[in-house]
């Protein structure tokens, strides 16, 4: 009996997952000079590496420093902020989005602040753009990486870092040589997620971004418009940049376990 379940599991996978991702691969390789063939195929894999890259940079350098103070805490209200963060990934990413129309556009929150205070004259550019959609994405992303290095850190034996204090090494001595080496392969986890989770994710970029500057957002147009060879392309692509990827990460994370 259990192994006709298996059996039927493994039948379903691979007519609902593999047959699919075979499917897309072969048609995808052979359609694939269309990428270099329109212009603007192209142009939105650039944009979207770009976005992504950018998103991937500025939430670490902002989750990482704020998960490592957070868990060294002993104050309440930081460890309040966690649970606000986990409690903030429950709500549905559009609500979220949607929030920040009303303060980047011409006449939003920002906008009127500064043109209240005599600090610009006319509106500024801040939505409809990259500027808009990385917002999004750091806003949505930054709890997931902060959490996730947060539990990472809260798991260090405590003894570590008290015994590095004592010997007299100071703080940012014990965030690189202590802190950083024991989180390692949380945060290469956490630059994967981000990266692949904002290449896939279309909700922000069309929400904010107004046009096809990110491949998702192409991706649900081609499909939208029946334009099947550009949805195939560009399904190739983020298969293949995501596997990349994660092979990329896994290799790294492989190699420094063997060291």
């Amino acid at each position: 009996m259990k192994s006709k379940s298996f059996i039927i599991a493994v039948a379903f996978s691979c007519v609902m997952i593999i047959v699919p991702l075979i499917f897309i691969l072969v048609v995808g390789i052979e359609k694939l000079p269309l990428l270099w063939e329109r212009s603007y195929l192209l142009k939105s894999l650039k944009q979207t590496l770009f976005i992504c890259s950018l998103t991937v940079i500025i939430t670490h350098l902002i989750g990482i420093p704020l998960a490592i103070y957070i868990a060294g805490s002993e104050n309440k209200f930081h460890k309040f902020l966690i649970y606000a963060m986990l409690i903030s990934t429950l709500v549905s990413g559009i609500v979220k989005t949607v929030s920040w129309i009303s303060l980047l556009s011409d006449n939003g929150l920002i906008n009127n602040t500064l043109t209240s205070v005599g600090v610009i004259s006319q509106p500024l550019d801040l939505l409809y753009n990259n500027f808009s959609i990385t917002v999004g994405f750091v806003y949505v992303m930054l709890p997931l990486v902060t959490i996730n290095v947060y539990t990472a850190v809260s798991n260090i034996d405590s003894d570590l870092i008290k015994a590095a204090k004592s010997l007299g090494a100071k703080s940012s001595s014990v965030v690189k040589r202590v802190i950083l080496p024991q989180v390692k392969y949380e945060i290469l986890t956490s630059i994967t997620i981000v990266f692949v989770t904002t290449l896939t994710l279309f909700s922000i970029p069309k929400v904010l971004g107004g046009s096809d500057k990110m491949l998702a957002v192409l991706l649900e147009s081609s499909v939208t418009s029946v334009n099947y060879d550009d949805a195939i392309v560009v399904s190739l692509v983020m298969i293949v940049i995501s596997s990349l990827l994660i092979l990329l990460v896994g290799s790294i994370q492989r190699k420094s376990r063997w060291m």
